[in-house]
């Protein structure tokens, strides 16, 4: 790496890395990779660079380092690897990145490096202007939706014919909801005109997680919809995503398409017996708690109204056969 200046403050420090990764884009021009290479690339070098890149009352201790580390190491025995993550978040933010980095190699934990250096890309990321990108373009506008982890409370089961009551009205509920985020085809520009629901099992935690990801913009509007049908759901912001996939393992995915017309119902919900949702969540429960993951996204957009006139007609020509 070429010679610094004496970066004095976390502030400092950052702005000069943000440098580093704009000149390296400048230089490389059409040729150059993703963004998150050139940046991942780019604190590892930082990383490596000799101790005198930083002023030397910005450089820590030996015996800071040491306390640092044996700290985040008791909090990684009590709270696992996302409280390491953020403890050493807490000391970029205070001593800045390169020292951060530095405790993080004393803790001898590959996933927690990881998942800091992770971070580190996304921070470095988040102040550069998107160079080279057609923010317009799908992939760059999935990025600017909010992730939310979702919890639904329990039906009662105390109440006659519970089971079939509760399906039928969480069915209908279902609906409402769904007829309510019609608007997020009308989503701020650059924002992708849909939202996704997701049932998954990170390959890191054993527990079946439901998530909903929207528009930045529809956060309102969906948080008031799904409160105002469920109101006792729990709605919790995850600025961080789940990883469905194990390092060095294999992935499959399969597609099902429909055998007859998509505007008929694979199955009425008044023939269920139960929630049919419940064949998923078993073989879900079957996924190894180490290792394995699974996930299930539905992605729902509004189409245009030609779509909803040709559903119709299909509608009003079963019902004249029906008569």
């Amino acid at each position: 790496m070429e010679s610094t200046p004496k970066l004095s403050t976390p502030e400092e420090e950052l702005a000069y890395l943000r440098e580093q990764v704009a000149r390296k884009e400048a230089e490389l021009g059409a040729n150059a990779p993703e963004r998150v290479q050139i940046i991942s690339e780019t604190i590892r070098e930082h990383h490596a660079a000799p101790a005198e890149v930083l002023a030397p009352d910005y450089q820590i201790s030996e015996a800071t380092k040491t306390s640092e580390t044996e700290a985040i190491l008791a909090e990684l025995n009590l709270g696992g690897s996302e409280t390491a993550v953020k403890s050493l978040q807490r000391a970029m933010e205070e001593k800045g990145i390169k020292n951060a980095l530095a405790i993080a190699e004393r803790l001898h934990d590959p996933h927690v490096s990881d998942d800091f250096h992770r971070y580190l890309v996304r921070y470095v990321a988040a102040g550069l202007s998107a160079q080279g990108i057609d923010e317009r373009a799908p992939r760059f506008q999935a990025l600017r939706m909010t992730l939310y982890e979702i919890a639904l409370p329990e039906p009662k089961s105390d109440e006659p014919n519970a089971r079939q009551k509760s399906l039928k009205e969480l069915i209908s509920g279902m609906e409402q909801f769904y007829s309510g985020l019609l608007s997020v085809g009308e989503a701020a520009t650059g924002e992708p005109s849909y939202f996704a629901l997701e049932l998954a099992v990170p390959s890191d935690s054993p527990e079946l997680q439901f998530y909903a990801a929207v528009p930045n913009s529809k956060r309102n509007l969906f948080e008031k919809q799904l409160l105002a049908i469920f109101p006792d759901a729990h709605l919790v912001l995850q600025p961080y995503d789940y990883n469905a996939f194990a390092s060095g393992g294999t992935s499959l995915a399969s597609v099902a398409h429909f055998a007859e017309n998509p505007a008929l119902p694979l199955k009425d919900y008044t023939d269920f017996d139960y929630d049919p949702i419940n064949a998923i969540t078993n073989a879900f429960a079957k996924i190894e708690h180490v290792g394995e993951g699974a996930a299930l996204q539905i992605i729902i957009e509004p189409r245009a109204e030609r779509h909803v006139k040709h559903y119709r007609k299909i509608l009003q020509a079963l019902r004249k056969r029906s008569e």
